[in-house]
C-alpha cells in the first residue's frame, strides 16, 4: 500500500502489510510495524468495534473486491510487490540486520570518540595544573629574591633594634639623658 498525505510534506510512504504484526490488546486489534521508505517510521494502528463498519465498507466495496479477485487469480508483474512473501521477508531481515550492524558500529565509534575526548580533556587539565604549580613556584622564588634584595646582608631585624639601642645608650641626647629602652619597644625613658 502507498500512503500519500499533504501533512507528510507530499511524500509517498510505502507500507508493506506482509511484514507487520497483528495482535489483540483488550478489546482492540493492534497492527504494528515500520515504514522503511522513504523514511523510517514506526507506527501502530488500533482498531476497536466502532471501526468495523468502516473497515467492512472499504472491504466490501466493488473496487476492493475487484483488487482481491485480480490479486488471487491474475497477478501482474507491474504491481509494486514483485517477489513472494518468503523472499520479501528474507530481504527485510537482511536489511534490518545491516541497519543494526551499522548502528552498532556508529555507537562503538561514538564511544571511542568520547573516550578520546575524555583522555584529551584529562591531559589538558593535568598540563594546566602543572603550569599553575610552576607559576606559583616562580612567584614564590621571585618574592623570596625581592625580600632578600631589600634586606642588608648579614643583618637581621632583631639585631637592628639591639644595635640602635646600644648606640642610643652610648650617646646621650642633647637636652638630657634620654636613652632608648632596648628591652621594650624603643621608646625614651
Amino acid at each position: 500500500m502507498k500512503l500519500k498525505s499533504r501533512g507528510l510534506g507530499r511524500k509517498e510512504l510505502v507500507m508493506d502489510f506482509r511484514e507487520y504484526t497483528v495482535r489483540r490488546d483488550g478489546k482492540e486489534i493492534v497492527i504494528e510495524g515500520t515504514i522503511r521508505e522513504p523514511v523510517r517510521w514506526d507506527f501502530a494502528i488500533r482498531m476497536c468495534e466502532d471501526d468495523l463498519p468502516g473497515v467492512a465498507r472499504i472491504g466490501m466495496s466493488r473496487h476492493t473486491l475487484g483488487l482481491l479477485i485480480r490479486g488471487a487469480f491474475k497477478r501482474k508483474k507491474r504491481n509494486h510487490w514483485d517477489v513472494d512473501r518468503k523472499t520479501h521477508l528474507a530481504e527485510v531481515k537482511e536489511a534490518i540486520a545491516a541497519r543494526d550492524e551499522k548502528a552498532a558500529e556508529a555507537k562503538e565509534k561514538a564511544a571511542e570518540a568520547k573516550e578520546a575526548a575524555e583522555a584529551k580533556e584529562a591531559a589538558e587539565a593535568k598540563e594546566a595544573a602543572e603550569a599553575k604549580e610552576a607559576a606559583e613556584a616562580k612567584e614564590a622564588a621571585e618574592a623570596k629574591e625581592a625580600a632578600e634584595a631589600t634586606e642588608p646582608a648579614g643583618v637581621t631585624e632583631g639585631a637592628d633594634v639591639v644595635e640602635a639601642a646600644a648606640v642610643a645608650e652610648a650617646e646621650p641626647a642633647e637636652g638630657g639623658a634620654a636613652v632608648l629602652d632596648s628591652a621594650t619597644d624603643g621608646s625614651a625613658r
